[in-house]
Formats: C-alpha cells, structure tokens, sequence
C-alpha cells in the first residue's frame, strides 16, 4: 500500500540576471526619458513575474 502526495513545486524565485537586466533597462530609460524609466521597469518586472508563474504552473502540470 503506498500513499501518493502531491507536493507543488515552488521555483518563483527571480533570477538576479532578469532584475538586474530588468533594473538596467529601466535606468537606460530613465536616461533620456526622465520618470518614464521606473514605470517601464515596473512594466517588465511585471511581465517576468507572470512568466515565472506560467512556467511554474506548466512545471506543476508536467508533475501530475
């Protein structure tokens, strides 16, 4: 008799590489845009924050 537990697999973790990119896109724009750069960092911090969940969600799902 075996017992089966299904245990989600948490990998949301970023990657330093993604927010310094992330951080470094943001200045470049901050640069000749005054002000703008924060809102396109926020913009792609957000996109890469919702890549991470699909790609966590299609980790779990392969899981099952």
């Amino acid at each position: 008799m075996t017992n089966v537990v299904q245990v989600p697999v948490t990998n949301l973790v970023a990657k330093a590489e993604a927010l310094a990119t992330i951080q470094a896109a943001g200045s470049v724009v901050n640069t000749f845009a005054p002000g703008v750069g924060s809102i396109v960092a926020l913009a792609l911090g957000g996109l890469y924050h919702g890549y991470r969940q699909l790609r966590n969600h299609k980790v779990n799902e392969a899981l099952v």
